[in-house]
């Protein structure tokens, strides 16, 4: 077959472009048309022998690859097209196709890369069609460059790679952002959950402060007007005297865990630590609920071994742990139960267990049986009075030794018990232990034996107050004293200069001059150097404390006073006889 005929096939038509297509119409098909139709086409065509080598190569092969057709004809077509990675594979499949009329690349259009004369590879889209001429085998194949469609196709694949990179950026980013929402938005629902906890349980809170202040305020009124009534027999008066005395003190014991709670939550819950048995302040604590025990017929033992090692503590604030860990088992064990105390040494620990029979813990309210305010049951039906402070303030006087404490409960009317542990001085001192580094201040005791007896002190009131000031000036003339009193800082400034007391007695919010003025107008006298100034006050907050001692007093007392109380520390400070030392924190 000649070329001319090949391309009148339905074969070549195949192959040809549109514009080929017309002009393979118009013309009468001839070896010199078809080499004109060739070099007017818009593909690069090159012929080629079966030996190779190139028989034809139209204008459009020499704007392509760079070779002229006068150079290009009689060449290897592996040599000057083919680059060298693909020369072996041709010239196999070339002779592949001459010994069996075979080739898997013949009459498909393909695409591979070309080399151009200068050395550089190009793209070309290419298909390959065998036809014979005079028995020979020939090849003819149109080639296009694709370099533009390439670059394009790699602009487009970067374009939407970078897209695609973009896209999923921004698809974490807006997932990041979702995430972050929904977790603000949770932790929003949290705050808020936690801000209707915390106002329910202020509101309960204060029901509760109001409910237990007015108990035993109400029992104090009560026997008030039986008191006054002439009729009430000695018997009645005696039993009414005892009843306002047992409920007052339960009013002293609310306010005393208000006021450490208010010291705990401004970190100035003092601990005045020494050196102690802890078996000691365990009798106290076990000999201070003996009455509340026997009148419920509780049994309260105390058990363990003959030694346990002392620790570094603060007595009184241990015993206060006690007793409430005690009353508390007291409180919620039916009559006719038991409480054990049980002591171990346990490795450089003292281990104190109180373990009763009685009502038990919940155990989904075991986690916040330490929490300030928490109450199991804060309902009007409840069967246990209480603020809910005791254990909270427990926690943080054990924590504040360096101890721990915990609780557990099988469950409701399975009983509970409570585990204190301290550390043992032996591996405080160990340890380089002072009490400097708890924070504490270091407790110094004055002599133990104090006079109970105030014979002839000449003592100051100043309380607008009048039934203060009777009660006052009853207290202590019966101890001895030499008492005055004033109702009025300007009254009791005049007084001063008459009657030179040796104790200042002062509250603190009075009208028109309040008692930190007052002292201050008193020391601008002649020869006050020797007063001993004691503020008495019902401002009885850490802040009010330090600034009483940073006013010039030497002490500073909370209302409501214990009256022995208050005549053991005014005996303290005449014995004492340094107004310059450092003196601790007597709220009452």
């Amino acid at each position: 077959m000649k070329l001319a005929d090949w391309f009148r096939s339905k074969a070549a038509r195949f192959f040809l472009s549109e514009s080929d297509k017309t002009l393979l119409d118009r013309f009468e098909i001839s070896e010199q048309r078809t080499q004109t139709i060739l070099d007017s086409a818009y593909n690069a065509f090159i012929g080629m022998d079966s030996e190779g080598l190139i028989t034809d190569w139209n204008r459009q092969a020499e704007k392509t690859f760079g070779w002229k057709r006068t150079e290009a004809l009689g060449k290897e077509l592996s040599e000057i097209v083919i680059p060298h990675k693909y020369r072996a594979a041709h010239k196999k499949g070339l002779a592949h196709y001459i010994a069996t009329g075979e080739g898997p690349v013949l009459n498909k259009r393909m695409e591979i890369t070309a080399l151009h004369r200068d050395g550089h590879e190009i793209p070309v889209e290419m298909t390959i069609f065998p036809f014979e001429y005079n028995g020979k085998h020939l090849f003819g194949s149109f080639l296009h460059d694709i370099s533009e469609r390439k670059a394009s196709e790699a602009k487009v694949r970067t374009l939407y790679q970078d897209l695609e990179q973009r896209v999923q950026k921004r698809t974490q980013e807006l997932a990041l952002a979702n995430k972050q929402l929904k977790e603000e938005a949770a932790s929003r629902q949290r705050l808020y959950e936690q801000a209707q906890t915390a106002n329910r349980l202020k509101d309960e809170f204060l029901a509760t402060v109001s409910h237990e202040l007015r108990t035993p305020l109400n029992v104090i009124l009560g026997h008030s007007d039986i008191l006054k009534d002439p009729a009430t027999t000695p018997e009645e008066a005696q039993a009414s005297i005892n009843a306002i005395h047992r409920n007052a003190q339960i009013q002293v014991q609310i306010i005393s865990d208000l006021l450490d709670v208010s010291r705990i939550i401004s970190g100035k819950l003092q601990l005045h630590v020494k050196p102690i048995e802890i078996e000691s302040v365990v009798e106290a604590a076990y000999e201070s609920v003996q009455i509340a025990a026997k009148s419920k017929n509780i049994k309260v033992r105390v058990e363990g071994p003959e030694r346990i090692k002392a620790v570094g503590g603060d007595p009184e604030r241990l015993q206060q742990v006690l007793w409430n860990l005690l009353s508390n088992a007291i409180k919620f064990t039916p009559k006719g139960g038991n409480i054990t105390v049980r002591l171990s040494n346990v490795e450089s620990r003292v281990q104190i267990d109180i373990i009763d029979n009685g009502k038990g813990i919940d155990p989904d309210f075991l986690p916040y049986v330490f929490e300030r305010f928490r109450q199991e049951d804060a309902t009007t039906t409840r069967r246990y009075g209480g603020l809910g402070l005791g254990l909270a303030i427990v926690r943080h006087i054990v924590e504040g030794h360096g101890g721990t404490v915990s609780a557990t409960s099988a469950g409701p009317n399975q009983g509970a018990k409570f585990t204190v542990t301290l550390p043992v001085l032996a591996a405080q001192l160990h340890e380089g232990f002072t009490t400097s580094h708890f924070g504490y201040e270091n407790f110094v005791e004055t002599n133990p034996e104090h006079p109970k007896t105030l014979d002839e002190v000449r003592i100051m009131i100043v309380d607008d107050d009048a039934d203060t000031r009777n009660l006052l000036s009853i207290v202590l003339k019966k101890a001895g004293a030499n008492v005055v009193t004033a109702d009025s800082a300007q009254k009791a400034f005049d007084l001063y200069q008459v009657f030179n007391p040796q104790i200042l007695l002062s509250d603190i919010s009075m009208p028109d001059v309040d008692g930190y003025s007052l002292l201050k107008m008193i020391r601008t006298l002649p020869n006050t150097e020797n007063l001993w100034a004691v503020a008495l006050t019902a401002h009885a907050r850490p802040e009010e404390h330090e600034r009483a001692l940073a006013a010039g007093f030497h002490v500073h007392i909370a209302k409501p006073v214990q009256t022995s109380e208050l005549i053991n520390t005014i005996s303290d400070l005449l014995t004492s006889g340094d107004k310059n030392s450092s003196l601790q924190d007597r709220t009452l």
